[in-house]
Order: C-alpha cells, then structure tokens, then sequence
C-alpha cells in the first residue's frame, strides 16, 4: 500500500499547477496553503511537506528520501533544483531529512542541496545564482566514519552563485556569502560576523551594507546595464 500511495502522489506531483493538485496532495496529509502554486516535480519517498501561504515551486525540481520539507510565506523555488536526503540516516536522528526556509526567502535555479542532516534558511534569505551545493553529510578519514549536520544561512542573507557550504557551517544574518566560495564550520566559540564574507575555506572580509538586506519584497527590479 505504501508504495501505491508513493505512486499516486508521485504521479500528482508531475502535474501542471493547480487547485485541484493541491487538493489532492492535502488528501495524503501534505499541507499546502492558500495561493500555492506547485510546478511538475519529481517527488519520491518524501514523507511530508508543510507549505505555507503564497509559495511557489516552479517546473522540474527533484525532491527525493526527505523527512520533512517546511516551507514558509511567500517562499519560492526556482527550477531544476535537486533536494534530497538518504534516508538510512533519519534512523538515528529525527533532524535528518529537512529543508526549513523561513518567509520570503527563495532558492534560484540549479542547485543541489544535500539534506541527509537539516538546511536551515531563514527568512528574506536567498540562493543565488546557480550550482551552489550546501551539503550536510562528510566523511570522517581518521575514524572511517560518516556523519550528518546542519548547514545554516541567516536571516536576510545571500549565498551567490557557485558557492559551497559543508556540514557545520553557518552564514551569519545579513551576510553575502561570496560567488564561489566554500564555507566551513566555525573553528571558534566566537560569534561570526555580519557582512561580507569569502575565499576558500570563507573568512570574513568587510561589514556591509546595502538595500537588499532591508528589502520587504521578494522580487529584486531587473535595471539596464548601461555599459555593455
């Protein structure tokens, strides 16, 4: 039975955006706001989504072996993202497999996110640009051991493009992570700063400010280059 119900709600995930979708998908105790808007998805072996008011999920995102996938107020997911977890580690840990993104926060397009541990973002936070990889899970060489963690961005901050964060590592609010970067865990009990971080492994380089971390809508205006 558990593989018939998979099926159907694999199969209602794969159609265009409706209300009678999300109907559907409210049937097998997903819940789905008010103003969704879910795209054709590959969804397999997820167990539930918590979908708040006006989210949208566009066209051809991968979700797959997650536990939980929380989504906030006018969260949006751009396309061809893969979202998955394996899932033989939520046997040991009842954090692993969830994606948590706070209100108005988005995720562009092509990118891949590891969430065998749990991907934090908080709200007005964003995953810019494309093939950013945030991974929870690392091997251990000297213990031959593989373990699951927390990767974490902030409040009212921006991953650019081709970034990588690993397991343990946290981007403060109102920080730039810098295109191209890898963040890592914190080696220190102090505080990391806010503001512009980058290089490989991430260090912080300057504070910063800007209209973007005090924006109060999820769109960012699109404005001529004048010197191309």
């Amino acid at each position: 039975m558990r593989t018939l119900s998979g099926l159907i709600q694999a199969l209602l995930w794969l159609l265009p955006a409706s209300a009678a979708k999300n109907a559907g998908l409210r049937r097998f105790g997903h819940h789905i706001g008010n103003n969704v808007r879910l795209g054709p998805s590959l969804v397999w072996s997820c167990r539930r989504f918590v979908i708040a008011d006006a989210v949208t999920i566009s066209t051809g995102n991968v979700f797959r072996g997650m536990s939980e996938i929380r989504l906030g107020h006018e969260v949006m997911i751009g396309s061809w993202n893969w979202i998955s977890a394996h899932p033989g580690y939520q046997q040991y840990s009842e954090l692993a497999g969830r994606l948590n993104i706070g209100d108005g926060s988005f995720i562009t397009s092509r990118h891949y996110l590891d969430c065998s541990g749990t991907i934090e973002i908080g709200e007005w936070s964003a995953v810019g640009g494309q093939r950013s990889t945030l991974q929870t899970h690392e091997i251990d060489v000297v213990t031959n051991e593989t373990t699951v963690g927390r990767v974490r961005i902030g409040n009212r901050s921006l991953v650019a493009t081709g970034c990588i964060l690993l397991r343990g590592s946290s981007l403060p609010d109102r920080s730039l992570l810098a295109a191209g970067s890898t963040l890592t865990r914190a080696k220190s009990e102090v505080p990391p700063s806010q503001g512009l971080w980058g290089g490989v492994p991430a260090r912080f380089i300057r504070p910063m400010q800007g209209e973007w971390f005090d924006r109060t809508e999820i769109h960012t205006d699109v404005v001529p280059f004048e010197t191309l």
